[in-house]
């Protein structure tokens, strides 16, 4: 088996062959994944260091996986260049294999046939650090180049780490909005319970760490700071993924035979809204919102409440003051 990629000639209606990648004796293709036509305007994120590091933003990445005797291999290739950028063996792994790609961020999940559970690898890839403001004009948002060598990923900086999955995703989907700016997070249905889930991305970030510890002067044992992802994320690294209410899309309802989900971003940039489907019941959510609803007020409630009591009172004020005013220079004007 071999996969190829070609350039269709539009002038002469041909297709014309650019590379072709053949796939190891006795492998069998059972996944292949790339990224769809989403903008993001989220080009890089900021380290403790005040540094900016920049996304390898390669629209043209495709993810496939591979499976012999217990064994999978996941390749990341250009499909403009045909050459490799990333490439994983995963010992004791098998199917089903589900596979997500958006922006720099790639997702995988598998059944591991040793520990008996499934797990999910979550793989990002960075291209540039700036320092200095100068150093961040020179990136924008179609900064990209494909790899001219034969290996890829030379000069781009992969980040892996894997977690575990409580139960058999059925796929993976990303969600997305207009501009790009909101986070990213996967929605994962469960056919088996009939329950859909969002993960948002930063508890599968890739450079989450597990805690060193190293002894101080007095033996106590500290944190070691060159290895504390807790600085500039939220918690700490927890290999199983903690399902919690507001993780759960789907809340008490059950959705029968759910294994796929169809995702289109809103007018807010905050919002998306899905689709789950494949079984006997179909879900419709118009309110999903990985980064929370940063972009809107809440219903008509506390906030709002004691925001147009606080507008009153200062009209009031201002009312007040105005007249005293004026009776005051009346007064003055009768000294």
């Amino acid at each position: 088996q071999a996969i190829e990629g070609f350039l269709f000639d539009k002038s002469n209606k041909r297709q014309i062959p650019l590379w072709s990648f053949d796939l190891e004796k006795g492998h069998k293709l059972v996944s292949i994944g790339k990224a769809g036509a989403t903008t993001t305007n989220a080009i890089g994120r900021a380290l403790q260091d005040r540094s900016i590091q920049y996304k390898y933003l390669n629209p043209h990445l495709i993810t496939m996986v591979t499976s012999i005797e217990n064994q999978l291999s996941i390749y990341i290739l250009d499909g403009i260049t045909g050459n490799i950028v990333y490439i994983q063996q995963q010992h004791n792994a098998a199917e089903p294999v589900q596979v997500a790609q958006i922006d720099n961020w790639v997702t995988y999940s598998y059944w591991d046939s040793k520990r008996r559970r499934y797990n999910i690898e979550s793989v990002e890839f960075y291209k540039g650090r700036a320092h200095t403001f100068s150093q961040m004009t020179e990136h924008s948002q179609g900064t990209f180049s494909s790899a001219e060598t034969n290996v890829g990923g030379v000069d781009i900086t992969i980040l892996k780490q894997g977690f575990i999955l409580p139960f058999e995703p059925s796929i993976l989907k990303t969600t997305f909005t207009n501009k790009g700016i909101t986070q990213r997070a996967l929605l994962i249905p469960n056919s088996a319970t009939g329950k859909l889930v969002q993960v948002p991305h930063v508890m599968l970030d890739a450079r989450r760490i597990p805690k060193m510890y190293t002894r101080d002067e007095k033996g106590n044992y500290v944190v070691d700071s060159k290895l504390d992802d807790s600085k500039e994320l939220p918690g700490s690294y927890f290999p199983e993924i903690f399902l919690s209410p507001d993780t759960l899309v789907s809340t008490n309802r059950t959705i029968t035979g759910v294994n796929n989900v169809a995702v289109a971003p809103a007018k807010l940039e905050s919002t998306c809204v899905a689709f789950a489907y494949g079984g006997l019941d179909v879900y419709f959510i118009n309110n999903l919102a990985p980064s929370k609803h940063f972009d809107r007020l809440d219903g008509f409630g506390k906030t709002k409440l004691g925001l147009l009591c606080s507008c009153v009172g200062l009209l009031i004020l201002t009312l007040f003051l105005k007249n005293r005013t004026e009776w005051d220079q009346i007064n003055r004007a009768w000294q």
